[in-house]
């Protein structure tokens, strides 16, 4: 438990490093850790340098010939637009670059890129013995790891006549066997004959079928190759897959910025006063002519003809129920 003094000794020392106090300071520091700015949400992330000051400002002035913001909110929103619209543009000329480079590389460095893959595959080989050993086989490179980790064993096994305890659960991973089945017969440790024949025999067989599956593999390496170099695929590898975010997440934002632009240009609009309407001078107004005299209109009156007695339907009983119907015939009776 600390004591008194390391606790006034740590608040001292925490006030002399606090970090930036300014507002100035504040902004610069929140930067430190913008790498490309594709995935930032405010604008400075993307001005950060004098090179997308100066594209900043350029799109600035052509845009804002067209939208014409007017006041704070419209031209918050109006910057929003100008970045994000510039952040799409990065993010397309940087998948047609990603597709470039994904071409050379398939034109110069295919097997380099395809042994390095194969290398970091077979750093699993421990964890995942039967999965890693079958994707291994399944390319050429794949297959020379396999092949170069099987000759070592066979040279240490040649020279020594046994292997060590490593050396052993590294012939097992390369067979696939599972860690927890090893303690008993395997392929390496017969019950009955000699050892160092068996492995021997495993080995040869080994590197024998891992060779055939080689050549098996050569003409789909091959064709993978030149839909590579014909920039085929590259969608589906990881940098192209966030680029890809990347543009769809700006370009949302540049949706919504747009939008909250429009809807502020047409509520500004609306809330502009109506200018009144100009007063004029006042008519005239007409004489009014005397109203001609209306002649007398003669109407013969009928005596009315006498009404017809109306039609007064029988009354229709009332249902009874059997109650009712007993309640009734019981007072007939005494009446």
């Amino acid at each position: 438990m600390a004591t008194a003094k390391q606790i006034e000794a740590n608040r001292l020392n925490a006030q002399k490093s606090t970090g930036p106090r300014s507002g100035d300071g504040k902004s610069i520091s929140r930067l430190n850790a913008t790498t490309h700015g594709l995935a930032a949400v405010l604008p400075e992330t993307l001005t950060a340098s004098e090179e997308s000051q100066a594209e900043f400002e350029v799109h600035k002035a052509m845009w804002r010939r067209e939208l014409r913001p007017v006041g704070v909110l419209q031209e918050q929103l109006f910057e929003q637009v100008v970045v994000d619209s510039i952040r799409v543009e990065r993010c397309q000329k940087t998948f047609f670059a990603l597709c470039s480079l994904h071409a050379q590389r398939a034109r110069d460095q295919w097997d380099f890129d395809r042994r390095l893959e194969a290398e970091s595959l077979a750093a699993g080989l421990a964890k995942r013995p039967a999965m890693v050993a079958a994707k291994l086989a399944l390319t050429p490179h794949g297959c020379d790891t396999l092949v170069s980790l099987w000759r070592g064993l066979k040279s240490s096994l040649e020279r020594h006549r046994t292997w060590t305890e490593n050396q052993r659960s590294l012939a097992l991973d390369l067979l696939g066997i599972h860690p927890h089945l090893r303690d008993a017969e395997t392929p390496i440790d017969p019950a009955e004959g000699d050892e160092y024949e068996a492995r021997s025999q495993v080995v040869e067989s080994e590197i024998a079928r891992v060779i055939s599956a080689r050549e098996r593999t050569l003409a789909l390496d091959a064709s993978e190759r030149a839909m590579a170099e014909q920039t085929l695929g590259v969608e589906f590898t990881k940098p192209a897959q966030l680029i890809d975010r990347y543009e769809r997440n700006a370009f949302r934002r540049y949706q919504l910025a747009w939008k909250g632009l429009q809807e502020a240009k047409r509520s500004d609009e609306t809330a502009q006063p109506v200018a009144p309407a100009p007063i004029t001078a006042p008519v005239a107004a007409k004489p009014i002519a005397a109203p001609t005299p209306i002649a007398p209109l003669s109407i013969a009156v009928h005596a009315p003809e006498p009404l017809a007695r109306p039609y007064l339907a029988e009354p229709r009983p009332v249902p009874r129920n059997r109650q009712q119907r007993r309640t009734q015939a019981a007072l007939e009776r005494r009446a």
